[in-house]
């Protein structure tokens, strides 16, 4: 009931977005730990003294196929849309009979995986780790716990 309270406070002609589902499993916090230590030991492998965590994080997105959301809108609404994603990039800038838009790509977090997209994403990490000879084999059975 309270939910309905909020929607009576939109325009009746608005358009309204609801999303009701049930809660994801969640990770413990030891498997997101060790996933950031991960990618902070594959950033050091590659990258050096030359920090960039979030290309690692973002290399692992795409290996694992995680869905990506293109949005396109105004140049305005970027900061909320940082606050839904992990990482928003813009991909271009388009001219349209309204004005101006600007498409992002954006990143989910880790919370906002399906347990599919979580396991895609963590044999990713494993991978990479190996590849880029980061010895993850101690992780591995914490990291693959459902």
């Amino acid at each position: 009931l309270h939910l309905l309270d909020k929607l009576k406070k939109f325009k009746p002609d608005g358009i309204v977005s609801v999303e009701i589902k049930r809660p994801k499993d969640k990770r413990t916090i030891q498997q997101n730990r060790y996933i950031w230590e991960i990618i902070g030991q594959i950033d050091s492998a590659i990258n050096g003294y030359d920090r960039d965590i979030m290309s690692v994080y973002l290399d692992v997105i795409q290996r694992a196929k995680i869905k990506v959301d293109y949005v396109q809108t105004i140049e305005p609404v970027k900061p909320s849309l940082e606050r839904l994603y992990r990482f928003v990039e813009e991909v271009e800038r388009r001219v349209t009979e309204k004005g101006e838009s600007v498409v992002y790509r954006c990143y989910p977090g880790t919370s906002q995986f399906s347990k599919e997209d979580m396991g895609n994403f963590i044999e990713s990490l494993i991978k990479i780790a190996y590849d880029n000879g980061v010895d993850v084999h101690h992780y591995e059975d914490v990291l693959r716990a459902k």
